[in-house]
């Protein structure tokens, strides 16, 4: 599905750890007054994932490295499911919900703020 709009998923607690922790997440909840209504957790299930890239394979799949699978890093779980992710093809991002329903993204953008 694509969709031709700005969605905007705001999190009340966004941490990465340093590089000697892999660069561990934590995350908190969606702040649904500053997200934009009715967004899905495309995140959850990353809280304590170590950040995967194609040189350093920490996610928990055993089978394959996420990261070269899919062309890019991220903090991933299950390679496919919840998160924003590159495509198979490595050419696009996806936002896929619990209930992996995909969502084709232009471009992603994350911020950490104070």
């Amino acid at each position: 599905m694509l969709l031709r709009q700005t969605l905007t998923a705001v999190y009340n607690n966004f941490e990465v750890a340093d590089e000697s922790n892999k660069y561990e997440l934590t995350l908190g909840n969606i702040d649904t007054a500053q997200s934009t209504t009715g967004i899905t957790n495309g995140m959850s299930g990353r809280t304590s994932r170590s950040f995967s890239t194609t040189d350093e394979d920490n996610d928990p799949v055993s089978m394959r490295d996420c990261a070269d699978h899919l062309g890019g890093g991220f903090w991933y779980g299950m390679c496919y499911f919840n998160g924003v992710s590159v495509t198979a093809a490595g050419d696009k991002f996806a936002w896929r919900n619990n209930f992996m329903t995909s969502y084709a993204l232009q471009q992603a953008e994350m911020y950490a703020c104070n």
